[in-house]
């Protein structure tokens, strides 16, 4: 899990690539090796099991109160709830994320191949 300071620096890293990848004038080596590094720091942005910052905390603690006691007072169908805590997680939602862009560009025919996953 990131700390705030690594968290603010990696944004910040992210935001800087994202920018420089808008200019025109990179060569298509240079630019390849920015959308490397962009992918990089996505990955690790979205890394987080748990959700990022308190509001999207307390969301998901009082949901998940709501779906775990709603039986309990009378209401079994709170249990649904449940389905909606994977929203919470950054990493859940980056997968998703992959998983989509991955079919959509096989459904597409893109032939650039898949970043390389990074061990920890």
């Amino acid at each position: 899990m990131l700390t705030r300071e690594q968290r603010k620096e990696a944004q910040a890293a992210f935001a800087d690539v994202q920018q420089t990848l808008c200019r025109a004038d990179l060569t298509s080596d240079e630019r390849m090796t920015l959308e490397i590094h962009a992918a990089r720091l996505a990955g690790l942005l979205l890394s987080d099991w748990f959700p990022v910052g308190w509001f999207r905390r307390t969301s998901a603690a009082v949901l998940g109160g709501f779906a775990v006691a709603g039986p309990f007072l009378g209401y079994p169908h709170a249990l649904f709830l449940l389905v909606l805590m994977p929203a919470f997680s950054p990493r859940i939602v980056g997968e998703i994320g992959a998983f989509v862009s991955r079919a959509a560009r096989a459904y597409i025919g893109d032939t650039r191949p898949d970043l390389p996953r990074q061990e920890r």
